[in-house]
């Protein structure tokens, strides 16, 4: 080989690999957070901020493992306005080595500004907002936190699926809670199950008592019971045969229960006292010790959980007993564990779970703190996850998240469908105690 054309060939390697070089340096992330650098006071600052120190904290790790391909992030201030979204994405989106944008987080933000991200074909990444049904739309917006439609659509079908509930009760804040409620109802009836009663109540009504003095009233007026206050021979002696042991008819009997027939103990079905003969009550005032059945369970999306106190008192009061289904914003020790003596089992669907261990790594920071330096760290980590395995066009990084299973982000996973998260946690609080049941998709 002579030297001119080896001197060609090694020219050519070296060019290769300088162009290769060059494309690696290029890929670049653009980042659109609340950093309110023209409103220091804001209390908006710290969500941006810890985002931010998440998304910086996920680089690091990923470039000490990663010397070859370089990412760089670009970061621009929202300032929670919708006009400087937009612009920020406009700047990313003329910019072609920016393959993808995380943020904006706030949902007035993303609806203003998605349609940007379709016009610069350029993946979008909300690590938070919630608003329904923007993903769904937009064919390059993406919703790592599921929306309120599709948690109140989750949180009917685990109802359904798991807990083999049937029939609901609805008790919601009137706006935000609303948002929650119109998912979980519409999933009900979809399933041929029934939502017997909804009442709302505003965010700042301190006493929920004609609420929930309306949904025991109705309850009284449509259960069927076993009064084992003044039960019969006979009938005890049918209740025992289908699968009420005597231990506990006994205990029942001592007490004086009024039982819904379709809350019995030991899992014994309306239909098999009723097919049975056993004498079915109608409700009794003179009875104490209720336990109501015609309805499943109590659905309630609250606007957070400073209501947790006010709704557990009120259901005391009025002694309903039923389950509670909650939302995210039941997710929250503190206020859980401070009416853990008036609450009934609680399950809940959380976008965020986070372990001991994780939790020791953070602990200086306040709860909101944490959760939004996770946000950022989990939606960093996931657009880094993609880009490793050759996805550093727009066009390729979009096509692989719209297909996204089961990633484990160190918060929650992702399942993506139409562009949205659809995957939570489900958590389960009984005798003062919140722990984690298991992931749910819907």
């Amino acid at each position: 080989m002579g030297i001119v054309k080896l001197q060609n060939i090694i020219l050519l390697i070296f060019i290769s690999m300088l162009i290769a070089a060059q494309s690696f340096s290029q890929i670049k992330i653009g980042v659109a957070l609340p950093l309110m650098k023209d409103s220091p006071g804001s209390p908006d600052k710290a969500t941006g901020e810890q985002m931010l120190k998440g998304i910086k904290d996920a680089l690091t790790e990923y470039e000490q493992g990663n010397e070859s391909l370089k990412v760089q992030i670009i970061i621009e201030d929202t300032g929670k306005d919708p006009e400087k979204t937009i612009d920020a994405l406009n700047k990313f989106g003329s910019d072609p080595s920016v393959v993808s944008v995380i943020g904006p987080v706030f949902s007035a933000e993303l609806v203003n500004s998605a349609g940007a991200a379709d016009f610069h074909k350029m993946p979008v990444i909300s690590p938070t907002a919630t608003v329904n049904f923007i993903a769904e739309k937009n064919p390059f917006v993406f919703q790592l936190n599921p929306t309120y439609d599709i948690r109140g659509r989750l949180m009917a079908k685990y109802a359904v699926d798991k807990l083999s509930m049937k029939r609901f009760i609805v008790l919601s804040e009137d706006t935000y809670g609303k948002l929650y409620a119109d998912g979980f109802a519409e999933e009900i009836r979809s399933r041929s199950d029934s939502v017997l009663l909804t009442k709302y109540y505003q965010k700042d009504q301190y006493d929920l008592s004609n609420e929930t003095g309306e949904i025991r009233k109705f309850l009284e007026e449509n259960d069927r019971f076993i009064d084992f206050g003044n039960i019969t021979a006979t009938d005890l002696e049918k209740i025992r045969k289908i699968g009420i042991t005597k231990e506990m008819s006994d205990s029942l009997i001592i007490k004086k229960y009024l039982v819904s027939i379709y809350r019995l103990p030991g899992g014994v079905r309306a239909e098999a006292m009723l097919s049975n003969g056993v004498t079915v009550s109608s409700y009794s005032d003179r009875s104490f010790n209720v336990i109501f059945g015609f309805a499943d369970a109590i659905y309630i999306p609250i606007a957070g959980h400073d209501e947790i106190s006010k709704v557990a008192l009120a259901l005391f009061k009025q002694r309903i007993g039923l389950p509670v289904l909650g939302t995210s914003d039941w997710n929250n020790d503190e206020s859980l564990i401070g009416s853990k003596d008036v609450l009934p089992t609680v399950y809940i669907e959380a976008d965020f779970y986070i372990t001991e261990e994780q939790k020791s790594d953070v602990k200086n920071m306040s709860e909101q703190d944490t959760r939004n330096y996770f946000f950022g760290l989990g939606a960093m980590r996931l657009m880094l996850s993609e880009i490793s395995k050759g996805n550093t066009s727009r066009i390729d990084l979009n096509e692989s998240l719209e297909s996204l299973k089961n990633y484990e982000a160190p918060y929650n996973k992702f399942t993506i469908v139409n562009r949205t998260n659809h995957n939570l946690q489900i958590m389960k609080f009984q005798k003062g105690r919140l722990e984690k049941v298991e992931d749910f998709v819907y």
